[in-house]
C-alpha cells in the first residue's frame, strides 16, 4: 500500500512538472520555439563605398516585427566590436562586418552581415588613422599626407614597392599620441621607423599582424606596458628596437624565438627579471643591448653560444655572480659592457681571447682577484676600465701593450706595488686613473711622456705626496722631485729615501728627518727642501753640493 502511494506520487510531480515546462517554455525557449522570436528577422546595409570623398559609410540594422528594445552588438575588421540600440554604426575600414540584435521581449536574437567595399588604396586608411592618432597637424614635417588618397605618391615618409607601403621613416618628427590598433592592416610592411618622438601607450598588439616586419625601431618614446609575448610572431624580424621608453614586465620567453633577430635593444626601460637561458636561440644575434635596466640573476652562460656577437651591453641592472668563462669564446666581440652591476668572482683569464675588443668595462661591481697579466693581449682596445671594484696586487707590467687604449681606469680598488713604466708607451692615452688605491715608491720619471693628460695618482698615501701628478710634472724632471725622506739615517743610505735611491745632482729632494752626511762624504744635490723636523747633520769634513 505505502509502496502504491509514493508511486502515485511521484506520477503526481512528473505530470505538475511538465505542466510548469508547457506554460513557461514560450518565454525562455529558443528564437524558432518563441512566437515573438520566429517572426524576429535582421538586415544590414551599407549606405555606399568607401573612396577618396566618401572616408565613412553607415550601416544600418533594419529588424521587423521584434517587440520591445533591441541591442544590437557589431563586430568587424581588426577586431573590431561595438554596442548601441539605434542599429545605426559609422564606419571607416572596409571588410566583412556582423551584427547581432536581441530583443528584451522574447530574450532572442538574430544576426545578419554586411560588407563594407572600397575603392581607396588599401594602405590609405591604417595612414589616416596614424596621422590622427599621432596628431598629425603638428608634426614637424607633414608634407603631402592627406593631400590626396594615395600614400603612395609624394607622403612624407612613406616608401612603396609594387604600389604598396613597405617602409615609414618618421622619426624625430613631433609624432604625438598612440600607434592606432589600424596600424596592422599594413600588411605588405617591412620597416617602421619611429625614433624620438612623443609616442605613448602600449605598443598595439596587431602589429604582430604584420609578418613581413625587418626592422620595429621605436627607440626614444614614452611607451608603457609590457613587450607582447606575441611578437614570436614575426619571424623575418632581423631588428627590434625600443630601448629609452617606460616599458616594463620581463623579456618574454616567446622573444627568443626570433631566429633570424640580429639587433635587440631593450635599454633604458623598467624591465625586470632574469635573462632567458634560451637567449641562445637567437644563433643570429650581434648586438645585445640590455642596459640601464633593472634585470636581476647571473649573466647566462649561454650567451657563449651566441658567436656573432659584436656587443653585450648590461651595464646598469642588478645582475649577480661570476662573469661567464665563455664568454671568452665570442672571437667578433667590440664591446663588453658589464659596469654598475653586483658581479662578483675573479675576472676570467679567458677574457684575453677577446682580441677585437674595442671597449672593455667592468667597473662598479664586486670583483675580486688580481688583474691577469693576459689582458695585456686586448691591443685594440680604446677604453678599459675595471675601476670600482676589490681586485688587489699590482698592475700588470703587461697593460702598456695596450697600445690604441685612450682611457684606462683602475682607480677605486686595492691595488699595490709600484706604478709600471710600461705605462709610458701608452702613447694614445687621454685618460689614466689609478686614484684610491694602495700605490707605493716613486712615480717613473719615464711616465714625464704622460704630462699634460688627463692623469689621477691621487690618494695613494705610499706614492710620494700622495700621488700629486702636478707636482711631479711642475719640475719636468720626472721622479728627481719625488725623493723624499722617510727616516732618519745616513745620506747614502737608500732606505731613507722614498724612490729608493740617494740624490744625485739632479734631485731635489725633501728632508723630512735628520740626515746625516758621514765625516768626509760628500752628499749632492739640485737643491733642498726643508719639511718639519728635517735637518742635515754634517760630521767632520763632510759637505753638501748643491747644483750640477
Amino acid at each position: 500500500m505505502k509502496l502504491h502511494q509514493s508511486f502515485s506520487s511521484f506520477r503526481l510531480l512528473i505530470a505538475f512538472a511538465l505542466l510548469t515546462l508547457l506554460f513557461i517554455a514560450p518565454a525562455f525557449g529558443s528564437s524558432e520555439d518563441s512566437p515573438h522570436a520566429s517572426s524576429l528577422t535582421i538586415g544590414l546595409t551599407s549606405s555606399g563605398t568607401l573612396a577618396c570623398g566618401q572616408l565613412s559609410v553607415t550601416l544600418t540594422a533594419t529588424t521587423s516585427n521584434g517587440e520591445g528594445q533591441s541591442s544590437y552588438l557589431f563586430t568587424g575588421p581588426n577586431d573590431f566590436s561595438a554596442l548601441n540600440t539605434t542599429g545605426l554604426l559609422s564606419v571607416s575600414a572596409p571588410g566583412a562586418y556582423s551584427v547581432v540584435v536581441t530583443n528584451a521581449v522574447c530574450s532572442c536574437s538574430a544576426s545578419a552581415t554586411a560588407n563594407v567595399s572600397s575603392s581607396l588604396h588599401p594602405d590609405y586608411l591604417p595612414l589616416v588613422d596614424l596621422y590622427n592618432a599621432t596628431n598629425g597637424p603638428n608634426w614637424t614635417n607633414k608634407t603631402g599626407w592627406l593631400t590626396n588618397c594615395d600614400p603612395c605618391n609624394n607622403w612624407k615618409g612613406i616608401y612603396c614597392q609594387n604600389g604598396r607601403v613597405y617602409a615609414i621613416e618618421l622619426s624625430n618628427n613631433n609624432l604625438t599620441g598612440y600607434i592606432p590598433t589600424s596600424f596592422g592592416s599594413l600588411t605588405t610592411l617591412e620597416f617602421i621607423l619611429f625614433e624620438t618622438n612623443q609616442l605613448t601607450d602600449s605598443i598595439p598588439f596587431s602589429l604582430t599582424n604584420l609578418a613581413n616586419l625587418q626592422s620595429i625601431s621605436l627607440r626614444r618614446n614614452q611607451l608603457r606596458g609590457s613587450i607582447p609575448a606575441s611578437f614570436d610572431r614575426l619571424k623575418r624580424l632581423k631588428n627590434l628596437a625600443l630601448s629609452q621608453n617606460n616599458l616594463t614586465g620581463n623579456i618574454p620567453t616567446s622573444l627568443t624565438a626570433l631566429t633570424s633577430l640580429q639587433e635587440l635593444d631593450l635599454a633604458y626601460n623598467q624591465l625586470m627579471g632574469t635573462i632567458p637561458a634560451s637567449i641562445s636561440n637567437l644563433a643570429n644575434l650581434s648586438y645585445l643591448k640590455l642596459n640601464n635596466n633593472q634585470f636581476s640573476g647571473y649573466i647566462p652562460t649561454s650567451l657563449s653560444a651566441l658567436t656573432k656577437l659584436q656587443s653585450i651591453a648590461l651595464s646598469f641592472n642588478q645582475l649577480t655572480g661570476p662573469i661567464p668563462t665563455g664568454l671568452g669564446n665570442l672571437a667578433q666581440l667590440r664591446h663588453l659592457l658589464l659596469s654598475k652591476n653586483q658581479l662578483s668572482g675573479s675576472i676570467p683569464f679567458s677574457l684575453s681571447s677577446l682580441t677585437n675588443i674595442i671597449f672593455f668595462d667592468l667597473t662598479d661591481n664586486q670583483l675580486t682577484g688580481e688583474i691577469p697579466s693576459a689582458l695585456g693581449a686586448l691591443t685594440k682596445t680604446l677604453h678599459f676600465s675595471l675601476a670600482f671594484n676589490q681586485l688587489t696586487g699590482p698592475i700588470p707590467v703587461s697593460l702598456g701593450s695596450l697600445t690604441a687604449v685612450q682611457s684606462l681606469y683602475l682607480s677605486s680598488n686595492q691595488l699595490t706595488g709600484n706604478i709600471p713604466s710600461s705605462l709610458s708607451g701608452l702613447t694614445n692615452l687621454q685618460s689614466l686613473g689609478l686614484e684610491n688605491n694602495q700605490l707605493r715608491d716613486c712615480i717613473p720619471a719615464s711616465l714625464s711622456t704622460l704630462c699634460g693628460k688627463n692623469i689621477d695618482l691621487s690618494n695613494n698615501p705610499s706614492l710620494p705626496g700622495g700621488g700629486d701628478w702636478k707636482a711631479f710634472c711642475a719640475t719636468g724632471k720626472g721622479s728627481s722631485s719625488q725623493l723624499a725622506t722617510l727616516k732618519d739615517g745616513s745620506w747614502h743610505d737608500r732606505s731613507i729615501w722614498s724612490c729608493g735611491s740617494v740624490p744625485s745632482s739632479q734631485d731635489t729632494p725633501t728632508i723630512k728627518h735628520a740626515v746625516t752626511i758621514p765625516s768626509g762624504q760628500t752628499a749632492q744635490a739640485f737643491w733642498v727642501r726643508y719639511e718639519q723636523m728635517g735637518k742635515v747633520l754634517f760630521g767632520t769634513g763632510s759637505k753638501l753640493q748643491l747644483g750640477q
